[in-house]
């Protein structure tokens, strides 16, 4: 029995390498397929769909269509802050939309091309929608959408107890990271759809993988990043819409207020500004999925490979 088990595990390693193998070689082929199909300018805006009174300003028109636009919704600090910048000294005009107004008013004195900004809660999910809906409006268009929320810096500092039991810190993780995450996404997919082109780029979490017995709120909420994403892309599959989605996948990266490099715990943390690089690198290739860093790939091996009654080991602390 002993031998069968050692064979099973050998046997299931080399499928999933082998599935992997063929999936990369598929998106290859379906992203090539893709660029085919894609219309001249993917940043080309199409202000008969979504501004149709530009008719009326034929100069304010002309300008509009040959330049890129993109919104970051979580800039105000951490890797939305950077991955802004990048995007910025890219030649995009950004959108630039937290919670917290001051952070995006200094951050806006740092980006030294045209940038707009927007406080939004995207907890008040329909006011949300609504404000988003207005600053696309008011950027003539949306080529790129950066959508990276988080409850975590807020209920950090609650008790374990109440992270693990408190509905309140729980019904904020869903309000933010779920539900949020949806209401700025769906404005985003309806616009994309509409044009036939655009970009869709969410951030998920490694937590998103396994039901984490230490966050299972917050790792739900993930999971359904992740799997939303997965169907939006199918979706567009499906319907040949050049619409490209990718998802973010990140580790361990420091930021302003948590810094997990600090902890004799932890293991391949990132620094903010090379997260924010290898994610906008995934951006320009329009990869589908990104872990940050890629090592981080091996560990979402093992936690899709880890039967429960390993991952429930004391000892398998993989984060």
């Amino acid at each position: 029995m002993g031998n069968s088990k050692k064979h099973l595990t050998a046997w299931s390693v080399v499928t999933i390498l082998l599935i992997n193998f063929f999936v990369i070689n598929a998106q290859s082929t379906f992203k090539n397929v893709s660029i085919k199909t894609l219309p001249p300018s993917l940043s080309t805006y199409r202000s008969m769909d979504i501004e149709p009174n530009l008719q009326s300003n034929p100069n304010r028109k002309k300008h509009l269509m040959f330049l890129k636009k993109a919104i970051v919704v979580g800039a105000s600090s951490g890797m939305g802050r950077q991955v802004a910048k990048l995007i910025a000294n890219d030649g995009y005009e950004v959108g630039l939309v937290a919670r917290r107004l001051p952070f995006l008013k200094s951050l806006q004195k740092e980006i030294p091309t045209k940038t707009y900004i927007k406080q939004i809660d995207v907890s008040e999910h329909e006011t949300a929608m609504t404000l988003i809906s207005e600053l696309i409006e008011e950027m003539g268009g949306l080529d790129l959408i950066v959508i990276t929320v988080s409850s975590f810096m807020d209920i950090m500092d609650d008790s374990e107890e109440a992270l693990d039991l408190n509905w309140k810190s729980n019904k904020k993780t869903i309000d933010v990271d779920l539900a949020g995450f949806l209401a700025i996404a769906t404005v985003a997919i309806a616009i994309f759809e509409k044009q036939k082109s655009g970009h869709l780029v969410g951030f998920s979490s490694i937590d998103g993988l396994r039901g984490n017995p230490l966050c299972p709120v917050y790792c739900g909420a993930k999971a359904f990043i992740s799997t939303y994403m997965e169907g939006i892309r199918n979706k567009m599959l499906r319907n040949k819409i050049p619409v490209t989605v990718t998802e973010i996948i990140p580790g361990w990266v420091d930021n302003e207020k948590y810094k997990p490099s600090e902890s004799p715990d932890t293991y391949w943390v990132e620094s903010t500004k090379k997260a924010a690089q290898e994610i906008y690198n995934a951006i320009k290739s329009k990869k589908k999925k990104a872990y940050i860093s890629a090592r981080w790939r091996l560990i979402a091996w093992s936690l899709a490979l880890a039967p429960d009654w390993l991952y429930n080991q004391d000892w398998f602390k993989w984060k």
